[in-house]
C-alpha cells in the first residue's frame, strides 16, 4: 500500500510513461531533478507499482527496544525496584540486572503505562 507521497510519485511516473505530461511538467510536479525522474521512471518500467513503496516500511526499527525487555523493566520497577527514581532505577537496570538502557527510554516506557517518576517532597 502506497502512502499519499508515493502514490503521487507513481501516478505522475505512470502519466510520463503514458506520454501524457513530459518529463519537465514531472520535474515541477514532483519538485525533483530530471535525474531523479529518470530514476523513478527506470524503476516504473521495472517494478511497476510495488517498487515506489517504501522498502523497509514492514520492518521494525532497529534501534526499537524489544518487547520483552519493555515488559521486563515495567516488571522489575512495578516489584523490586518500585519508588526508584528513574535515575536510580536506570543504574540498576545498566548495573544489576544486565539491561543496558538510556534514562530518556525507561522513562518513555514506564509513562506509556501510566507509570511517573516519584514527586520531590
Amino acid at each position: 500500500m502506497l502512502s499519499d507521497s508515493e502514490r503521487k510519485k507513481y501516478n505522475v511516473i505512470k502519466d510520463v510513461v503514458d506520454g501524457k505530461i513530459n518529463k519537465h511538467t514531472a520535474m515541477k510536479r514532483l519538485e525533483l531533478s530530471i535525474r531523479h525522474i529518470n530514476r523513478l521512471i527506470n524503476l516504473y518500467e521495472q517494478e511497476g507499482e510495488v517498487g515506489f513503496s517504501h522498502k523497509g516500511k514492514s520492518q521494525p526499527s532497529p534501534q526499537a527496544i524489544p518487547k520483552e525487555v519493555k515488559e521486563r523493566i515495567i516488571e522489575l520497577y512495578q516489584g523490586k525496584y518500585v519508588g526508584e527514581t528513574f535515575v536510580n532505577f536506570t543504574r540498576c537496570l545498566n548495573e544489576e540486572e544486565g539491561i543496558e538502557i538510556s534514562r530518556t527510554s525507561v522513562g518513555t516506557i514506564l509513562k506509556s503505562v501510566g507509570i511517573f517518576p516519584p514527586s520531590k517532597v
